[in-house]
């Protein structure tokens, strides 16, 4: 065992981010199940659309149900999710699930394909929580990048496996959640969140924020999915899938390589308000690209619009739930189980709200103004009222709130800007942690540093672990845009002065 731990600790030291890159092969296999013709091939379009849509319900809810009840036990599923071998076991189960169901869609067997669909929803659900607990203990820009690039790397898998022959390319889907499972487990065991703090450290998010965090994402899942479905009842998923993986995937990628360019780290929240104007500008496209039958190019305009919609909230609702999870003594647990969950069902109302839609009242532009209207009303008073960009900065700091720690080290600001009670060193301090967005915590760690304390020192001062003070002094020189000690105390000297 020991041998093995060392074996998975020096690959992580060589491949530090093989272990975030599960997200993409999870992703693939999610694209190969329900946006390719893999497991239902042989049979006609209805029956492979029917098939498609019967699995997608059962995993689906099965996925959902797990993920909520984990995070009702979320300590218990922390330690199972902890467990190497429940952990590949997971994957493995879900391989298998993969196999019952394309043997059953092949014999047309319903009761075997209702069981695969709960072996890998079930499977599937804890993986994902391993997931979750590996991005939750990463610097939510190097989360937020990391997750992108997943993205892009699903897009290649995908293409690899319908670029196989149907044996092989089933075999390689069924791999994929495995191969998930296993990235996890390189660099060591990450285990929970609580395990790199000290319990004086433990503050963790209100279940009032939680409960806030999973009805938003099933409201903004349940906007965009409904278009999503509306466009699917019209035509099958698989008519133009590539099209729309491969621009979501292009789409993801260029906002990657201009983040890079720039030299920025990303910020969550305004990544998350400019999402949420993005998905209602595409809302309101949706009546001009029409779902007129008599337009095929519109049809498929209006298919990769919404598709690409889906993908990069469901990227985004990824992003939100790691950076709240990075919240010390949150639950990445109890976070990624609301937050996919809320995806999850959100989703798969909304698919069956729009195809019950379409179906009942046909494709015309009346139609299809209607559900905009309805999608863009839901996705802006959810993003204003229940979980906007404001309460995302807030549960992602709550050491802000009260008398923290950064008031105790460095002095209150009143409201009014009143900066009296400060000396002029700490004055400096505090006028650099507001100009580029320092957290609490991160100010407590800037504090020290000016005064020329190590982090080793940081890190017992604040009782924190010191790998959680490296972290923060990582995201100081990140946020200042500096490299090195004399390069931050040079910007805090040049601070300008309010007369």
């Amino acid at each position: 065992m020991q041998r093995v731990d060392a074996a998975l600790g020096r690959l992580g030291r060589q491949w530090p981010g093989l272990p975030y890159l599960g997200l993409g092969a999870y992703h693939a296999w999610i694209w190969l199940c329900y946006c390719s013709p893999l497991l239902a091939e042989g049979e006609a379009g209805p029956e492979q659309g029917s098939t498609v849509l019967s699995v997608y319900l059962v995993s689906t809810l099965t996925l959902s149900a797990a993920l909520l009840l984990s995070a009702l036990f979320s300590r218990r599923a922390e330690r199972l999710v902890c467990k190497r071998a429940f952990v590949l076991g997971a994957g493995l189960v879900a391989c298998a699930g993969t196999l019952v169901i394309a043997g059953a869609a092949q014999a047309g067997n319903d009761v075997l394909l209702c069981v695969g669909g709960v072996a890998t929803g079930s499977s599937t659900a804890f993986v994902v929580l391993r997931l979750g607990c590996v991005y939750g203990k990463a610097e939510p820009a190097r989360s937020a990048s990391c997750a992108m690039a997943s993205l892009v790397l699903a897009c290649m898998l995908y293409f690899v496996a319908l670029g196989l022959p149907r044996p092989m390319g089933l075999a390689f889907m069924s791999l994929l959640p495995l191969a998930a499972a296993a990235c996890t487990l390189v660099g060591g065991l990450p285990g929970s969140a609580a395990q790199d703090t000290k319990p004086l450290e433990r503050h963790g998010v209100s279940g009032r924020f939680l409960a806030r965090l999973f009805f938003g994402i099933a409201l903004l899942s349940f906007a965009v999915s409904v278009l999503r479905g509306f466009a699917l009842a019209v035509m099958p998923a698989q008519s133009h899938a590539a099209e729309s993986i491969f621009a979501a995937s292009a789409a993801v990628l260029a906002v990657l390589v201009g983040m890079g360019l720039l030299g920025k780290g990303l910020n969550i929240p305004r990544l998350y308000r400019a999402a949420i104007v993005a998905s209602g500008a595409g809302i309101s496209l949706m009546p001009l690209l029409g779902f007129v039958a008599s337009s095929d190019a519109s049809l498929v305009g209006g298919e990769v619009l919404t598709s690409v919609a889906f993908e990069v909230l469901i990227l985004l609702v990824w992003c939100v739930c790691a950076q709240v999870a990075f919240t010390p003594g949150a639950s990445a647990v109890r976070v990624f189980g609301l937050g996919r969950a809320g995806s999850a069902l959100g989703s798969t109302v909304g698919q069956a709200f729009g195809a019950g839609v379409c179906m009942q009242m046909g494709s015309g532009i009346t139609t299809v103004v209607a559900i905009s209207v309805i999608a863009l009303f839901v996705v802006f008073a959810t993003s204003t009222l229940l979980l906007n960009e404001g309460l995302i900065c807030e549960a992602a700091d709550v050491s802000r709130q009260g008398a923290g720690p950064a008031s105790t080290l460095l002095g209150a600001v009143r409201p009014d800007g009143d900066k009296d009670d400060l000396t002029e060193g700490e004055a400096a301090v505090q006028e650099l942690a507001l100009r580029y967005g320092l957290s609490a915590r991160e100010q407590d760690v800037l504090v020290l540093l000016v005064k020329g304390r190590t982090i080793a020192h940081a890190a017992s001062k604040l009782n924190i672990s010191f790998n959680t003070a490296k972290t923060h002094v990582r995201g100081i020189y990140q946020k200042t845009g500096v490299n090195t000690r004399q390069e931050l105390l040079d910007l805090i000297e040049c601070q300008p002065s309010e007369g």
